[in-house]
């Protein structure tokens, strides 16, 4: 919504949109980690997943309040012309789009595997009291692994708003990365990124077979099928 603000409304070029809106993203992230999350250190699991699901509620009505429910389209940045590959056309801003997502996920993967941060939160992500006896500040890693999610959010939410506008319930999109990760593995790069395809190719074949046949309007058995695939 920030990126849409300074590209619409105030006419920033895109570059320094986008990079207002990771920067805003970052500051975010902190900010939720150090008011809402830090406290929780230490409580029952549940009680942190309440606390988000608190504060999506509450961000979400913020953004209805300060930019209505409506959706709004992005300008075009992307190109929006068919790729002919073949017998295949595929949309050339899609394919940019997943270009982009493949070289997040390859520089995740290597931010995970070869640096002494990403090794760290590997660490934590394991066992808390073993990273602090190896001398990882858990508390810090806590501020960094919330500072990446939110502005790894913040760019899904742009590619995303560039293809289909953006509206509150854009993030309900977030809900399909749970069946996605544990069916590729919660700390396999590589099994998310299979599981991804997987999970995105059927959601097409549901919508263009079984919708019609099932007379669920508006892709209703397309929304429910990854958690089918998760059960």
């Amino acid at each position: 919504y920030l990126c849409w603000s300074l590209l619409v409304q105030f006419g920033f070029s895109l570059w320094a949109s986008v990079l207002i809106s990771l920067g805003f993203g970052a500051l975010l992230g902190w900010t939720i980690e150090r008011l809402a999350i830090r406290p929780m250190i230490g409580q029952p699991l549940f009680t942190t997943i309440m606390i988000t699901i608190a504060l999506s509620g509450l961000l979400k009505g913020m953004v209805i309040m300060g930019w209505g429910g409506i959706i709004k389209p992005y300008p075009e940045f992307f190109p929006v012309a068919g790729l002919r590959l073949g017998g295949i056309v595929l949309s050339e801003q899609l394919a940019l789009c997943f270009v982009v997502a493949l070289l997040l996920v390859a520089t995740f993967t290597l931010f995970f595997q070869r640096t002494k941060t990403g090794l760290a939160m590997r660490a934590v992500a394991e066992d808390h009291q073993v990273g602090q006896a190896v001398g990882i500040s858990v508390k810090s890693i806590f501020s960094r692994s919330w500072v990446i999610a939110a502005v790894t959010g913040a760019i899904g939410g742009i590619l995303l708003g560039s293809i289909n506008g953006i509206q509150p319930q854009l993030s309900d999109i977030g809900l399909k990365a749970i069946p996605v990760v544990l069916l590729g593995g919660l700390e396999s790069v590589p099994g998310a990124i299979i599981a991804g395809l997987i999970v995105g190719a059927l959601e097409s074949v549901v919508a263009g077979y079984l919708d019609p046949l099932l007379g669920a309007g508006m892709g209703g058995f397309k929304s429910v099928f990854p958690f089918i695939i998760l059960m």
